[in-house]
């Protein structure tokens, strides 16, 4: 066995070649050995596992000597528990370094990149934009990469809920980076710009290919695929994706990803289509487990799909954190059998479920129920049990305007217009306008435009123009599309100068009628009266030995064998009883009516 002066120079060697893990293994010989510098190799041990990658070692390590560390360490501490999810820990661990070490400043960088990136990866993107742009507006000495804080800007913004302009990024665009143009593409793609999107890809796909590896090539041309699909060009997303799968490597996340959006082009049914073997071909198992490594939108929506999978296969969904995962669970527990039970009777049992649970509260999963009950019966054009759901849960609705409300206040006026209660629309509108405040407009301003743009519609002027005074003060970067008094008047005036040079007489010469109903036009002497045609018979052409000097039968009228001239068929005849062969001469000599009279006093 080597000695400790042997170790340690073996130790500097690999520590500073970046060959970490034969660095871990020589600090683990040194610690059995009984170094004196316990502290110090326990550290570089601790790096080591963390740049191979090896967090769950790490962690083993952190509890094994957590005597001898006395609680140092805490940025690899952090790092770890953002790696393996430990997500509680990590909340616990911040919060008190935020009050020893003033973690919101912006001179601890390192703290503040792990928590933007925890942040992130938690779906908590409004804080880890604000932390990236502080990091940028405090980055005078470069102590960052300015291009590296860009595209992370970029990501965080992209993944927001709300959509943001160019001019709220602190970071300037470097078009020579394909990882900042593939993060201003996600921008772009979120406020709903594709053109822009697939614009910024093409020249991401261009750098990427000259400087690029394997796999940031195929990122672009995945997001690429993506944005074709939306934009309705089907045929070139399917050729990027079949592409992709042939090149990747089977089992890779890459190449997953690429089949399951290849799958997306089929229409999916549970009536038609064979759920279990469609499982087992997008090879869920190992999809499951390869997500991790996405971003947290990404995460939930594959896994949402995934649980739909699973519930119209028949398997047992449990319920976790997830709102859909709760919400499948309960629907599980109360149909029967999802497959075969129909819409009508799965709508008419959730109905009743989820007033009941209305009646207890609108927390919890809640939400999910009521959404799933109203498709059911807007599926079965149930709109009035609809509307009562959705009533029912926003008058129990203590809090107001959070999340949930919102959502049902969505669905409500969708189920208004469907079904023309306007004056029900308009005193939901009124009621929202009466209780908004600053805070639930800076909470989420995109519902408050579209509350405003409701209230113009509906005839409130007034109300309408408050609404949007008060977003443009609060949300500055919400677009909002003519919204001022000013603006509608260049526009009307715009219009009006449109139309001047318009010769109405000129056109009523050609024969141009203006825009008015049918019956109005047929009665205006003006443009004359439109004469009804009338429709003209063909002569239908006569059979053959067709008579014109014959006579119709008299006895047309009546049934076969009740005119005179009918003589029964001998089969008929042989079939009937004995005693009704009667010929039909015979039953004419019974009727009295056709008998000869005879005179009277003629012997």
């Amino acid at each position: 066995m080597k000695d400790l002066t042997s170790l340690l120079s073996d130790l500097n060697v690999q520590y500073n070649s970046n060959r970490h893990l034969e660095a871990a293994k020589v600090c683990k010989e040194l610690i059995e050995a009984g170094v004196e510098d316990k502290v110090s190799i326990l550290g570089q041990w601790l790096v080591s596992l963390i740049k191979s990658d090896c967090y769950k070692q790490g962690w083993d390590l952190l509890k094994q000597y957590d005597e001898e560390l006395k609680g140092l360490y805490h940025l690899e501490r952090l790092y770890i528990f953002y790696k393996l999810g430990y997500t509680k820990c990590f909340e616990a661990l911040y919060e008190r370094l935020k009050d020893t070490e003033q973690a919101n400043s912006f001179e601890n960088r390192g703290l503040l990149h792990v928590r933007a990136q925890f942040c992130f990866k938690n779906g908590k993107f409004e804080e880890a934009t604000e932390i990236y742009q502080l990091l940028a507006t405090h980055n005078e000495q470069h102590l960052d990469n300015e291009t590296e804080l860009a595209c992370n800007e970029r990501a965080a913004v992209g993944s927001r809920h709300r959509s943001s302009s160019e001019s709220y990024l602190v970071t300037s665009l470097n078009e020579d980076s394909y990882d900042l143009l593939f993060n201003e593409s996600l921008i772009a793609l979120r406020r709903g710009d594709l053109n822009l999107s697939l614009k910024y890809l093409n020249q991401a796909s261009s750098l990427a290919a000259q400087e690029g590896s394997a796999d940031d090539q195929n990122a672009i041309e995945l997001q690429k695929a993506y944005v074709l699909q939306a934009s309705g060009a089907k045929n070139d997303a399917k050729d990027i994706l079949n592409d992709l799968v042939s090149k990747t490597v089977a089992g890779s996340t890459m190449h997953l990803l690429a089949q399951n959006n290849l799958k997306s082009f089929h229409d999916f049914s549970k009536y038609t289509t064979n759920i279990p073997l469609l499982l087992r071909e997008l090879n869920v198992a190992k999809l499951s487990y390869k997500v991790s490594s996405l971003g947290h939108e990404q995460q939930q929506i594959i896994l949402n799909n995934i649980l739909f999978l699973n519930l119209f296969s028949g398997c047992s969904i449990q319920s976790k954190k997830s709102l859909v995962s709760k919400t499948l669970a309960n629907y599980q527990k109360k149909i029967a059998n999802i497959v075969l039970e129909p819409y009508s009777t799965q709508a008419r049992l959730l109905f009743s479920h989820t007033m009941s649970a209305i009646s207890c509260g609108t927390e919890g999963s809640v939400i999910g129920l009521l959404v799933l009950t109203v498709q059911l019966h807007v599926l079965e054009k149930n709109f009035d049990k609809a509307v009562v759901l959705c009533e029912a849960f926003l008058n129990k609705d203590v809090k107001g305007f959070s999340y949930e409300h919102r959502i049902a206040c969505y669905i409500l006026f969708q189920l208004y217009r469907e079904t023309g209660g306007s004056s029900s629309s308009n005193w939901l509108l009124e009621n929202l306008y009466a209780k908004v405040s600053d805070d639930s407009v800076k909470e989420d301003p995109e519902f408050w435009r579209y509350i405003a743009f409701s209230l113009l519609a509906q005839g409130f002027g007034a109300e309408s123009e408050d609404m949007f005074a008060k977003l443009q003060k609060l949300s500055p970067e919400l677009q909002l599309l003519n919204s001022s008094t000013e603006q509608r008047t260049d526009l009307n005036s715009n219009l009006d100068s449109l139309v001047e040079s318009i010769d109405v007489n000129s056109l009523k010469k050609l024969g141009i009628a203006p825009f008015e109903g049918q019956r109005t036009r047929m009665k205006d002497t003006s443009l004359g009266k439109v004469a009804k045609k009338r429709r003209v018979h063909k002569n239908r052409k006569l059979p053959k030995n067709f008579d014109a000097g014959r006579e119709p039968n008299p006895e047309r009228w009546l049934p076969l064998k009740d005119r005179s001239d009918f003589k029964p068929k001998k089969k008929l005849a042989a079939k009937q009883t004995q005693g009704s062969a009667i010929s039909r001469k015979s039953e004419q000599s019974l009727d009295i009516s056709k008998k000869k009279r005879t005179k009277k006093g003629k012997k």
